[in-house]
């Protein structure tokens, strides 16, 4: 793989109770750039994002986070305390805080946390 690649999926598959939702997807992104996921409801953004952290398991295919590939658990719990997700809300109401802070709470306590600043 391209040293240059933050993350690499090849022929991706996964889904939920062996109904795949992504089914053969690649995807490379390299270091520096922005991307965009959109799609209708359903298309399988979320399932994509709860992949990569380990959320849920993949099917079939490869994952490679920072030159790691996303085999076993520690790998799983690894990109976890890089990545920083904040799930959508389910539950209609405001959520008490800026944009910025919410994403902020995806990071505690891995890159900040009392006495840190986030990174």
């Amino acid at each position: 793989m391209d040293q240059a690649l933050i993350i690499a999926i090849t022929d991706l598959v996964a889904g939920y109770r062996h109904t795949p939702v992504l089914k053969k997807l690649n995807l490379a992104v390299k270091q520096g750039e922005a991307v965009g996921i959109a799609g209708p409801n359903g298309a399988g953004k979320t399932t994509l994002f709860k992949v990569i952290l380990g959320i849920i398991a993949k099917m079939q295919g490869q994952i490679r986070i920072l030159g790691r590939d996303m085999e076993s658990s520690q790998d799983r719990a690894w990109v976890r305390r890089q990545i920083g997700y904040v799930p959508q809300q389910t539950i209609p109401g405001k959520l008490p805080v800026s944009v910025g802070d919410a994403v902020l709470m995806g990071r505690w306590g891995t890159s900040f946390g009392l006495t840190r600043k986030p990174n």
